[in-house]
């Protein structure tokens, strides 16, 4: 489910009051590529972050670093992101990540 890129404990207080919980900010990544979005899921899931929700036609992909968990989203959604724009993959990967090794693998 895609609020728990939002919300720590958004399953278990899902039928409640979950909003008066503390809202973590994402980052928003924008991969056109398909294959690369797969190699950036694969990347992430790899670094112990869990996939809550899954659109494989659309292009962006929201990273909570703090709670470890993504999604590929299924409209735009560049409002409640971190600096309220969308990264390049090269860009999140440097910038935020401090991964650029992983670059050169070519996500």
């Amino acid at each position: 489910m895609l609020m728990e890129v939002y919300y720590e404990h958004y399953m278990e207080n899902c039928m409640g009051r979950y909003w008066e919980e503390e809202k973590y900010i994402h980052y928003m990544v924008n991969i056109h590529d398909k294959n690369k979005r797969e190699k950036f899921r694969r990347f992430f899931e790899s670094e112990s972050f869990t996939c809550v929700d899954w659109n494989p036609d659309y292009t962006g992909v929201l990273v909570n670093i703090k709670l470890r968990r993504f999604a590929l989203i299924y409209m735009a959604c560049r409002h409640s992101c971190v600096d309220e724009r969308p990264y390049t993959p090269e860009e999140f990967m440097d910038e935020v990540y401090n991964k650029k090794d992983v670059m050169e693998g070519g996500i």
